[in-house]
């Protein structure tokens, strides 16, 4: 689905990668997201090895996104926002409507809600914290929800 090959060793939120001289330097990295539906999620790798997900439920062309985690020895580079920006293409290339149970996923889409307020049903909205428009922070804020480390500490914890 999503083949990026950076060449620094940090990837950025904004795509962007470590450039020479600002400490993210490194050898170049092939960064994979794609959809596992045998496992229910949708899984990020670094050269091959798998070290986030997003797991989903998937029921009448509508994808529940309810727990994500990255490996904590790779948190803070930005994984877990490619992660959710590509899974939401990846929703609305299928043409597939997004409810976003997962606090950390909610966040994202506040904070980007041109590209992906869209994919969640208006009518299901409300459910989210989305009642006056996309500027209205959804439950959980800034803090809660980031992605959980595997380890249960390092990476951020969710409740």
């Amino acid at each position: 689905m999503d083949v990026t090959t950076t060449t620094g060793g940090r990837d950025h939120d904004d795509g962007t990668h470590g450039s020479p001289g600002d400490g993210t330097d490194g050898p170049p990295v092939t960064v994979d997201v794609h959809d596992d539906p045998g496992r229910s999620r949708y899984v990020i790798t670094e050269d091959g090895g798998e070290v986030g997900f997003v797991t989903y439920r998937m029921a009448g062309g509508v994808l529940d996104l309810v727990h994500t985690e990255v490996d904590p020895d790779h948190g803070g580079r930005g994984l877990a926002a490619r992660l959710i920006g590509r899974t939401l293409d990846d929703a609305r290339r299928r043409g597939l409507a997004v409810l976003p149970h997962y606090p950390y996923v909610r966040r994202y889409i506040d904070e980007h809600p041109d590209p992906y307020l869209d994919l969640v049903p208006a009518a299901r909205r409300a459910e989210f914290g989305w009642t006056d428009g996309p500027s209205s922070r959804p439950p959980g804020g800034t803090s809660a929800g980031e992605p959980q480390g595997r380890s249960g500490g390092a990476g951020g914890s969710a409740p």
